[in-house]
């Protein structure tokens, strides 16, 4: 039943590119800053969850 909802109203995909926005936005904000060993590993830990 669960699985049909959420298939019928698309969620996964919705929270998909939802986060892919976000994510995106996250990434152009971190730019922003000088390059830092922190901003560096903030950037591939946002990476790896796009991938994952």
């Amino acid at each position: 039943m669960i699985l049909s909802l959420l298939s019928r109203y698309q969620i996964r995909e919705r929270m998909d590119a939802e986060f892919q926005t976000i994510a995106d936005n996250l990434l152009k904000f971190l730019n922003g800053f000088l390059e830092s060993t922190i901003r560096n590993l903030l950037k591939e830990q946002i990476l790896k969850l796009l991938d994952e």
